[in-house]
C-alpha cells in the first residue's frame, strides 16, 4: 500500500474573508489535488487523532498530485490548531486571508442569522461579547463575531509554530480587487507553476426561500452536511433554496464601537506583519 501523501497547503481563514473563492480558483490548477470537501474541520475536531484514515480519504491522500490542500477557515481562531498542524506536517505552507475586522464581524453575524443560529440583534451581540472578552480569549469564546477579528493573537500562534517563509498573509480587500495577482503570488509561494484564471465570486450573500428548510439544514451535524453537499440531488435542492438578499446595514454606532475595540489589535498586527494597515483602522459606513 502506498504511503499517504500529507496535506501540504493549509488555508486557515479567516472566516468570511474570501477563502471559498480562493479555494475554487486554486483547485483549477492541474497539480492541486481537490479534496472531497472544501472544509475538513479535522484539526479543530477534539477527536481528530482518531480520524486520520478519514482525513486521508477526504483529502485524497493517495493521489500523487504535488499539492494536497485543506481550506478550513475555522482553523485560524482555534487556539490549538496551529500546534496540531505543525505536529502533522512541519513543512506545511500556511495561507491566511484577513478582512477589515468590523466588516468581517458583521458578515459573520448575517451568515449566522440567515442560518437560523442567531436571534439577537447585532448591537446586542457586539456589546455582550466585548464584555465577555474582557476575561481574555479562550477555548470557550474564540468562535465569536468579535473574537474572530482579533487577528494578532491568532497569527502569533502560527508564527510561533512555523517559520515566516512558510506563512503568507493576504488581505481580502486586495484579493477581491485583483484575484489574479493573489493567485500568482500564492502559486509562487507554494512552488506551483503559474496559471491564468477567470475572476470568480463565491459565497455571494443570499436569503433562503424557505427559512424553515434552511434552519433544518444548518442543525444537521457538519459531518452529515458534507454528505449532503456531495449528493447531486440534495446539493441542488440546497442551491434552489437560495434567493438574492435585500442589502442591510448595521447600526453605525455599533460599528464605530467595534472598530474602536479593534484598534490596539490592528496596531499589533501591523507590527507582526511589518505592514501598514491604516485602511483597517477605519470603517466605511453607508
Amino acid at each position: 500500500m502506498k504511503t499517504p501523501y500529507l496535506v501540504n497547503v493549509f488555508c486557515v481563514g479567516a472566516q468570511k474573508a474570501g477563502t471559498t473563492t480562493l479555494f475554487e480558483l486554486l483547485v483549477q490548477h492541474p497539480d492541486v489535488c481537490e479534496p472531497q470537501f472544501k472544509e475538513n474541520h479535522f484539526f479543530n475536531d477534539p477527536d481528530y487523532l482518531k480520524k486520520f484514515n478519514q482525513y486521508i480519504k477526504e483529502t485524497n491522500g493517495i493521489s500523487e498530485a504535488l499539492f494536497h490542500i485543506d481550506f478550513t477557515p475555522g482553523y485560524l481562531a482555534h487556539p490549538l490548531v496551529a500546534e496540531r498542524i505543525k505536529a502533522y506536517n512541519p513543512q506545511a505552507k500556511i495561507v491566511i486571508l484577513l478582512r477589515q475586522p468590523a466588516q468581517r464581524a458583521y458578515s459573520h453575524y448575517k451568515m449566522s442569522k440567515r442560518n437560523g443560529l442567531e436571534t439577537r440583534d447585532f448591537d446586542t451581540c457586539v456589546n455582550e461579547e466585548i464584555t465577555q472578552l474582557k476575561q481574555g480569549l479562550n477555548l470557550n469564546n474564540y468562535k465569536g463575531y468579535v473574537a474572530r477579528g482579533l487577528y494578532s493573537v491568532q497569527l502569533e500562534r502560527y508564527y510561533a509554530q512555523f517559520d515566516s517563509d512558510q506563512i503568507r498573509v493576504y488581505l481580502f480587500e486586495d484579493f477581491i480587487r485583483n484575484q489574479q495577482t493573489t493567485i500568482d503570488d500564492l502559486l509562487n509561494f507554494i512552488g506551483a507553476k503559474a496559471m491564468t484564471t477567470e475572476p470568480l465570486r463565491s459565497n455571494a450573500e443570499f436569503a433562503p426561500r424557505f427559512a424553515w428548510l434552511w434552519r433544518i439544514y444548518n442543525k444537521i451535524p457538519y459531518k452529515y452536511r458534507k454528505v449532503i453537499q456531495s449528493s447531486a440531488f440534495l446539493g441542488n435542492l440546497k442551491r434552489l433554496n437560495r434567493k438574492p438578499t435585500v442589502e442591510e446595514h448595521p447600526n453605525p454606532e455599533t460599528m464605530r464601537l467595534l472598530n474602536d475595540y479593534y484598534q490596539s489589535d490592528i496596531i499589533k498586527l501591523e507590527q507582526l506583519l511589518h505592514r501598514d494597515l491604516s485602511a483597517y483602522k477605519q470603517i466605511k459606513l453607508k
